[in-house]
């Protein structure tokens, strides 16, 4: 194939069962940008969050963060391009999350802003809560955390790449869904108990259109990998969609490709057999 881009997802699709970059993916992140292949890693988290794996696999290229709110030129920067909601619009979503009572994100330049964190799903019980005002990396970056509704809505809500709310309850979850019907979002998942908000058709998707027409090149020359519904929109923009074999079903409809399970190195293995050739 003659692939010039690869995007990809983080959790539950190049990342390890422990979250991890393993050697073989490393390896093969490295021959590709040895071989003039951007290798785009593209997830929810912070830009500051994923530059550190970037860093760690010595890349060079592009990062889509925030579910394609922000795309950074590499993991030193700059952003090249920034995509918020509008903030009469993120207000509007806002309202309904903070009435939830439900634990609710807001992601926002270098900052998480969170709501009810002991109520985080990510936590064993409300005990193991810790307060994480900042986290420096050594290298002029800093994912910040702010632990405040009213902050949140005065700070972060104006200029909100998305806005997230986590429930172990699906029903919790479905009840937001059915109050923001109507609205003009998107709302997809990284996780089986989040929603990610973001405006209609903007997302990964549109990130993907953007580094297309950046670097000029053919819907075909581009490879996605995703396992979740926040990857679907993505994966629809490349000429080349790759699920992971532990995907969502819906995701592996839109794929040509079913790769190997995360935690088998399934990516790895598709680049290596379709794109390097070894």
């Amino acid at each position: 194939m003659r692939i010039k881009l690869i995007a990809t997802d983080l959790d539950g699709t190049l990342l390890d069962a422990n979250g991890q970059l393993t050697p073989k993916s490393l390896a093969v992140m490295q021959a590709c940008e040895e071989r003039g292949i951007h290798f785009v890693m593209a997830s929810g988290r912070l830009f500051e969050g994923i530059r550190l794996l970037a860093r760690k696999a010595n890349l060079h290229s592009p990062i889509i963060s925030s579910n394609g709110g922000r795309v950074d030129l590499t993991p030193f920067g700059p952003p090249i391009m920034e995509d918020t909601l509008p903030p009469e619009l993120a207000h509007q979503v806002f309202a309904v999350l903070r009435d939830s009572g439900l634990y609710i994100e807001c992601y926002s330049g270098n900052t998480i802003y969170r709501a009810h964190p002991r109520l985080s799903p990510f936590l064993k019980s409300p005990d193991d809560y810790v307060p994480t005002p900042s986290i420096p990396d050594g290298e002029g970056f800093e994912q910040r955390f702010v632990d405040d509704i009213d902050r949140m809505e005065q700070e972060g809500v104006p200029r909100a790449y998305k806005l997230a709310a986590f429930s172990h309850d699906p029903a919790a979850l479905q009840a937001i869904v059915r109050k923001l019907d109507g609205l003009p979002i998107s709302i997809n998942s990284s996780f089986p108990f989040n929603i990610e908000i973001m405006e209609k058709g903007h997302g990964k998707g549109k990130a993907i259109r953007f580094l297309q027409e950046y670097y000029q090149l053919d819907k075909d020359e581009i490879m996605t990998f995703g396992d979740s519904t926040n990857d679907l929109e993505m994966m629809r923009e490349s000429g080349v969609p790759v699920a992971m074999g532990n995907a969502l079903e819906e995701v592996k409809r839109v794929a040509k490709i079913i790769a190997p399970p995360n935690t088998e190195d399934g990516e790895a293995d598709v680049i290596e057999r379709y794109v390097l050739g070894s």
